[in-house]
């Protein structure tokens, strides 16, 4: 009778061994079998300087040719404001610091949800899209007021484009999917755009992605977290083409289950991140990948971050650059202004200096 009860033991940890490894196989064939080729620079940027933090809940609210401003995720009124200057003709380094308390007209009446920082010179904004709500103050001045009709519509991120324009990522309260839209001051308030995201399997998770407005083209930019696939429009919402990234992965990975008890959806499986993070500057779009090219060496690729470039005029891809590792883990966010790229770690925010031979400056436009 120990003979049926050990051999059936044995198949299923055998079985249990097998599914295990097709999913890591799965896993790797989907991470290695990516038939696109990088065009890497060694040369794209020069570490200047580098600043440690005290806490890991940082995140870049927003940064200007001088100056770099952390906000803080468990305390939303707080924000580091990091000086630069110019280290004779080598390029820029951290200077020195400050601590800013922000203030909010009423803030003891407010109740916010999800508060987040962001800042656009001359301004800085604090938005919360669960309350709803927005606020806006003068930098160097430090106190932020609502200032424009706020209360139309919830929304899941949002970004300025003009003192009184905001690009918003909401649900759709006649789809329940994700939606691309508008806040402005004058009527309509809000304004969505649907069409622009293009559902491939739930509208929720197969649709998020990362909002961006890139000041030197008057150009708003949403990236896919989970394809291979960004669309470039205007600040009317048009979208002015569709452009990919160099992966092949074109087909959301991604699964989602509802939670009736707690009225909300989630993901039920782990989904295949194409794009981590990224950011617009000068005209391009830098995109953090995870994602092994055929040209690249695994255990190389371990050490560094990849970063393609791509020209956002008409959606070419430029060439890639690797950002290294910190202390053994890859960088959370990253900005470029200008010839700067800023990196941030959990507690370590670096300073580099782009190549001049490849990356161009270009004149912002005027924010009013």
């Amino acid at each position: 009778m120990k003979r049926p009860i050990t051999l059936l033991l044995s198949c299923a940890i055998l079985s249990a061994l097998l599914v295990l490894a097709l999913y890591s196989f799965s896993n790797q064939h989907i991470r290695k079998n990516n038939s696109f080729l990088r065009i890497v620079l060694k040369d794209a940027f020069s570490s200047i300087s580098g600043a440690e933090l005290k806490y890991n809940s940082y995140y870049i609210a927003g940064a200007t040719r001088d100056h770099v401003y952390l906000a803080n995720v468990t305390a939303y009124l707080h924000l580091l404001v990091l000086k630069t200057k110019e280290k004779d003709s080598t390029g820029i380094a951290l200077t020195d610091s400050t601590e800013i308390t922000l203030k909010i007209k009423n803030v003891e009446r407010l109740k916010f949800k999800r508060p987040r920082t962001s800042v656009m010179d001359p301004y800085f904004y604090i938005m919360d899209g669960v309350m709803p709500g927005l606020y806006r103050g003068k930098l160097n001045e430090w106190k932020a007021d609502s200032f424009m009709f706020d209360k139309a519509a919830y929304f899941i991120d949002g970004i300025p484009f003009s003192s009184k324009s905001f690009a918003i990522k909401s649900i759709s309260s006649l789809t329940d999917e994700q939606v691309l839209g508008r806040i402005k001051a004058d009527s309509p308030y809000v304004k969505f755009a649907p069409g622009i995201l293009q559902k491939q399997i739930d509208g929720k998770f197969c649709t998020d992605g990362m909002l961006h407005y890139d000041r030197s083209t008057g150009k708003l930019v949403y990236l896919y977290y989970y394809r291979n696939q960004y669309m470039v429009m205007d600040t009317s919402m048009n979208v002015l083409y569709r452009g990919n990234t160099i992966d092949t992965i074109s087909h959301a990975k991604v699964s989602g289950a509802a939670i009736s008890s707690e009225r909300a959806y989630t993901m039920d499986t782990p989904p295949v991140t194409v794009n981590e993070t990224s950011c617009v500057s000068n005209g391009l779009l830098f995109v953090k990948s995870p994602l092994l090219s055929k040209n690249e060496y695994e255990d190389a690729f371990k050490l560094q971050s990849a970063v393609d470039v791509y020209d956002l005029k008409d959606g070419t891809y430029k060439f890639s650059f690797y950002i290294p590792k910190f202390n053994g883990k890859s960088f959370r966010e990253f900005r470029v202004v200008e010839n700067t790229l800023i990196v941030l770690y959990d507690q370590y925010l670096e300073i580099n200096e782009l190549n001049a031979k490849y990356f161009s400056k270009s004149e912002s436009v005027v924010f009013k």
